[in-house]
C-alpha cells in the first residue's frame, strides 16, 4: 500500500428546507403543477396533462386546456431550480472541507442561472472560492499519493492514479513523469506474463506518459491477449502499436477512463438451518399400530431385524427409507408362511424365546386376525 492515501470524499447530500418553503408559499391550485416542475420540468407537466385528458376522456368528461397550465409552469421553473440550487449550496457550503470536487464544482456552474439576488450571489462567490482553495490542496495530495506509489513499484496502481488529476490539464511534474515512464517500460519484458501486459497497456491507455514508454524488451511470440489489447487501444498508445506493426482495430468500442465503483454493501444471508429432520429421526420413532407391531413381530421371525423395520430408528438414511415399505407392504398370510417355513427349517434365531410361540397353534391362528387388522389399517 502506498505511504500517502488521500481520504474518500463525502457525496452531496442536499436538504429540501427551501424547495418546501417554495411549496407551501404557492396557491393551493398552482401546488400540484409545482411537484412536477420538482419532478421533471415542463416534460413531466406536459405527461401528467395528458395522463390526466386521458382518464377525462374515456369517462366522458371535456379534455381540460393545456396552455395555461404550461405557461403557468413556465413560471415556476426559474423559481423552483433557484430553490433547489439553494438547497445544494448550502448542503456544499457546510461540509465545503470534504465534499467532492465532481459536486462542488457543478453546484458552482450551476450558480450563474440559479443565483438572482444578492444573498445567492454572495452564496456562490463562497463557493467559488472555496473551490479554488480545495482544488489546490487535492492537487498536492494528489502529487503526494502518486509519489509514494510509484516509490512502492504499484506501476498499474500508479498509472490510473495519473490519468484522474483533480485539476483537469494539470501536467506532471517533469522528475515525476520520467520516474513513472520509466518504471511503465520496466513492467514490460519478454518474460512478463500476458496478463501483466494487458494490465500496463490497459492502465497506460490513459495516463499522460502514454507517448513516453517503450517496452524494455519484446516477447517471441505475442499472446493473443496482448495483441487485440494493443489494437483496441491503438489510437491511445500508437508508439507501441507501431513497434509491433499493429493497425487499430476498427470494430472495437472507444477506450474508456476505468473508474472504480464502491462495492455495494450485500446482505448477509441468514444461516443454514440444521438438519434437524435426521438428528429427530435417530432419537425418535414414530408409534406404531396393533397391525404393524404384529407385521414386525412376524417379520422377526423370518429373520429381519427389529432395527431395519423401525421408520427413522437407523442411523443410515437410505435403508430407513427402503426397509419399512417392504414390511408395511407384504402380505400377513406371507409372513405367516415364512414364519411356519423358518420354524420348519430350523433357521438360527439368537432369541429362542420368540420362536417358540411361531410354532405353536396359537400363534398360527392369530396371524389371520393380525391380517384383518392389517387390512383395516391399510
Amino acid at each position: 500500500m502506498p505511504a500517502v492515501e488521500r481520504p474518500k470524499a463525502k457525496r452531496l447530500r442536499a436538504g429540501k428546507v427551501h424547495r418546501t418553503a417554495l411549496l407551501e408559499s404557492l396557491p393551493e391550485e398552482q401546488r400540484p403543477i409545482a411537484e412536477q416542475v420538482v419532478l421533471g420540468g415542463l416534460p413531466a407537466v406536459r405527461q401528467a396533462i395528458e395522463k390526466q385528458n386521458a382518464e377525462r376522456t374515456a369517462a366522458g368528461d371535456k379534455p381540460i386546456a393545456a396552455g395555461p397550465l404550461l405557461e403557468l409552469a413556465e413560471q415556476l421553473v426559474p423559481r423552483v431550480r433557484t430553490a433547489e440550487w439553494r438547497d445544494r449550496a448550502e448542503a456544499a457550503q457546510r461540509d465545503l472541507e470534504v465534499i467532492d470536487l465532481r459536486d462542488l464544482r457543478s453546484v458552482v456552474s450551476a450558480a450563474d442561472a440559479a443565483a438572482k439576488d444578492d444573498e445567492t450571489r454572495a452564496l456562490a462567490q463562497a463557493l467559488r472560492e472555496g473551490l479554488v482553495t480545495r482544488a489546490d490542496a487535492e492537487h498536492q495530495a494528489w502529487l503526494a499519493e502518486l509519489t509514494a506509489t510509484v516509490d512502492v513499484g504499484r506501476i498499474v496502481r500508479a498509472l490510473r492514479l495519473s490519468s484522474r488529476p483533480p485539476k483537469a490539464g494539470a501536467p506532471l511534474p517533469p522528475e515525476l513523469a520520467t520516474r513513472l515512464a520509466e518504471g511503465a517500460g520496466a513492467a514490460l519484458t519478454d518474460d512478463a506474463p500476458a496478463e501483466r501486459w494487458v494490465a500496463v497497456l490497459d492502465a497506460l491507455a490513459f495516463s499522460p506518459v502514454r507517448d513516453k514508454v517503450i517496452p524494455t524488451s519484446l516477447p517471441k511470440e505475442l499472446h493473443d491477449d496482448v495483441r487485440s489489447t494493443i489494437a483496441r487501444l491503438a489510437t491511445r498508445i500508437p508508439k507501441i502499436a507501431h513497434i509491433f506493426e499493429i493497425a487499430p482495430d476498427r470494430n472495437a468500442p472507444r477506450p474508456k477512463v476505468e473508474r472504480r465503483k464502491p462495492k455495494k454493501a450485500q446482505p448477509k444471508r441468514p444461516p443454514k438451518p440444521k438438519e434437524e429432520s435426521k438428528s429427530k429421526g435417530t432419537t425418535k420413532e414414530e408409534p406404531k399400530s396393533p397391525a404393524e407391531s404384529s407385521g414386525g413381530e412376524a417379520a422377526g421371525g423370518a429373520g429381519v431385524s427389529p432395527a431395519d423395520q423401525a421408520e427413522g430408528g437407523s442411523a443410515d438414511p437410505e435403508p430407513a427409507e427402503r426397509e419399512p415399505a417392504a414390511s408395511t407392504e407384504s402380505k400377513p398370510e406371507e409372513v405367516a408362511e415364512g414364519d411356519r417355513r423358518g420354524t420348519e427349517e430350523g433357521s438360527a434365531d439368537p432369541e429362542p424365546a420368540e420362536r417358540e410361540p411361531a410354532a405353536s397353534t396359537d400363534s398360527e391362528a392369530k396371524p389371520s386376525e393380525g391380517s384383518e387388522e392389517v387390512s383395516e389399517g391399510e
